[in-house]
């Protein structure tokens, strides 16, 4: 029973007639993952895949995507420590400050809460990010988003009590 696990990759056009077009490269693909995000940095035309799990480990990897006509991936290796591994997080760009902004998720014995920043220039660089105040608990299966007026995260989850908002601050 169950889905198969695919490593195949569609883009929707997004102008009428709308139409799915496959890219043909599985090859190049990150292996199989749930639970992982996927991060548009349209300055850069790429996006990014950061964590999940495959079933029997959980991942802190970082794969790159070109959006361009070839579409390949590639694994990435940024500078500084980074998260512990985790799957349903939530990762969000934060254009103000160039950066995907990592919220929460968990591992096999962890729910987390903690934030992470990958800044987006040269080099790529992980950077834990510091929590000030009263906060939510730990929370896994988070949907969020960013705020570009007020510079902040609003998430909801799993086990939640209402909207949160993480204020990001500068870089």
């Amino acid at each position: 029973g169950g889905s198969p696990e695919l490593l195949d990759l569609w883009s929707l056009s997004l102008e009428e007639p709308f139409r799915w077009t496959s890219f043909e490269d599985p090859w190049s693909a990150p292996p199989v993952k749930y639970g992982f995000s996927l991060t548009h940095d349209r300055l850069r035309r790429r996006a990014l895949l950061f964590g999940g799990d495959d079933a029997t480990r959980f991942s802190n990897e970082v794969w790159t995507l070109g959006l361009d006509d070839t579409a390949r991936w590639r694994p990435v290796h940024p500078e500084g420590t980074p998260p512990p591994p985790r799957t349903r997080h939530v990762a969000v760009l934060d254009s103000v400050n160039d950066r995907v902004v990592v919220l929460g998720g968990h591992d096999e014995a962890n729910t987390m809460l903690d934030a992470w920043a990958l800044s987006l220039g040269e080099p790529m660089r992980w950077t834990r990010m510091p929590q000030a105040g009263e906060g939510p608990s730990g929370r896994a299966f988070l949907r969020g988003i960013y705020d570009p007026a007020g510079n902040r995260i609003l998430t909801f989850g799993l086990g939640s009590d209402g909207v949160w908002a993480l204020a990001l601050g500068d870089s």
